[in-house]
């Protein structure tokens, strides 16, 4: 059964509104020059302005639309996020991400230097805005090397002759159905053993496949669940050391796991070691170094899909990888954790925390203190 989900709708002069059949999407004012968005930070480097726009989908998932003139110079600032991990380790290659929303994403990969950057998302009125109203704030889709695509990521990269590199899904999800009383999101395809096999064949033999998610060491997260997907699709690939094949780094309350087919190396090691020197993220997990938590170092010793599923059967929460046919990544709460009031608190306490505790959450929370007072202002035509 779903939680309650609060939704909450940007604050601010509300510049456009647009339509379709599953969402509606908000921008708002243009708002800057200050602190860039972030995923995963701890200390926000004060040496970088920027001018944003706040965006949200059905008032329950935002995103962030950044100003940027094309100068690759101007994106100093994207590398102390944790999400930028696999360009640290994949400079200059064919990369591809999963859910453009605002674009930030897209940024990253053009930090990295990436020859070729496929942008694919769900919502066509993204791509429309990225491609059309907003084209000249954004910079991104004036870049020759960079191509928007309005599809379900799954379905295209199921066709597409392209190959990989970096493939990025950063946070992708939507609360929007769960608050409107719906069950099935479209997003939950994407966290699945049967779609993981899809990604892994779109990437290079070496390419990295790059997932985050919301994490907290010291409660409920979904980065336990992540890890045991991540080790299944290795196990099903008939990999028998999943722990040599996938790293798991953390900053903040967004850790982010990367997973190859190829053993990650010892440049791709020092490469990390150079990240989280440099930019404060946390090692969780990678070759040679066991986790800390007892649970991520039982999940990747688990020599077979079967022990694993053993292992977590055990656990109070639901950290089984979920497949096509019981594709609900974040319903990670069992009939018996209903039944205990206990655990139902953990549970909710950690998502609200982690949802809220952020750079971001901080930020929002301070904007939503008008939230009750936000006036509907009369909508212009697109900028």
């Amino acid at each position: 059964m779903p939680m309650a989900v609060l939704t909450l709708p940007p604050v601010g002069t509300i510049a456009y509104e647009g339509w379709n059949s599953y969402s509606q999407v908000l921008a708002l004012e243009p708002k800057g020059p200050g602190e860039p968005f972030y995923w995963g930070i701890e200390k926000i480097p004060t040496d970088f302005k920027v001018t944003t726009i706040g965006m949200s989908i059905d008032s329950a998932a935002g995103t962030t639309m950044t100003q940027w003139g094309g100068d690759p110079k101007d994106l100093g600032w994207i590398p102390y996020d944790v999400t930028s991990l696999p360009y640290h380790l994949r400079k200059g290659g064919d990369a591809a991400v999963i859910g453009v929303g605002g674009g930030r994403d897209l940024l990253t990969a053009l930090w990295g230097n990436s020859k070729s950057v496929l942008g694919v998302e769900l919502n066509s009125i993204f791509v429309a805005l990225l491609e059309g109203p907003y084209r000249k704030f954004s910079g991104i889709a004036d870049r020759p090397n960079v191509h928007l695509v309005a599809d379900e990521a799954r379905s295209y990269l199921t066709r597409t002759p392209q190959r990989f590199d970096v493939l990025q899904m950063s946070l992708i999800d939507t609360w929007a159905s769960t608050g409107a009383g719906a069950f099935t999101l479209s997003e939950n395809g994407l966290y699945t053993i049967e779609a993981w096999k899809v990604f892994r064949g779109v990437l290079k033999p070496d390419g990295i496949f790059s997932v985050s998610r919301w994490f907290s060491p010291s409660k409920v997260s979904e980065t336990s669940r992540l890890l045991a997907l991540g080790t299944a699709a290795l196990l099903g690939h008939g990999i028998t050391d999943p722990a040599a094949h996938l790293a798991l780094v953390s900053l903040g309350n967004v850790a982010t796991l990367m997973v190859s087919l190829e053993p990650l190396t010892p440049s791709d090691l020092a490469a990390i070691d150079a990240a989280a020197s440099g930019y404060g993220f946390h090692k969780i997990a990678v070759p040679g170094m066991p986790p800390e938590l007892p649970l991520f170092r039982e999940i990747l010793a688990s020599g077979s899909i079967e022990a694993l599923g053993d292992l977590l059967r055990t656990e109070p929460f639901d950290y089984s990888p979920p497949t096509d046919r019981r594709p609900y990544f974040f319903n990670m709460l069992k009939p018996s954790t209903l039944l205990s009031g206990e655990r139902l608190r953990a549970f909710a306490s950690s998502y609200s925390s982690m949802r809220l505790g952020t750079q971001r959450g901080a930020r929002r929370r301070k904007r939503f203190e008008g939230l009750r007072s936000l006036r509907r202002l009369s909508l212009p035509a697109l900028p």
